[in-house]
């Protein structure tokens, strides 16, 4: 469990929530810290791949447009 759940954890402890209400939110808060960093990993993905579309596409249109030039 993270530094930051088992804080959270802890301040609903003091707020006298019960300890299963606690462990339960815990879990729930590091479930949804987990599906973050995921839906981070996927985006930083496909960043890259859209980067290196991006890069290709020019890359063809500028060839197709210096073949064009020689031919006339």
């Amino acid at each position: 469990m993270t530094l930051v759940v088992k804080e959270i954890r802890d301040a609903f402890r003091e707020a006298k929530v019960s300890d299963e209400a606690a462990d339960a939110a815990g879990k729930i808060i590091a479930d949804q810290d987990a599906r973050v960093e995921k839906v981070e990993s996927r985006l930083n993905l496909l960043t890259w791949m859209v980067g290196t579309n991006v890069v290709l596409t020019i890359a063809v249109i500028g060839g197709v447009i210096g073949i064009l030039t020689r031919l006339h």
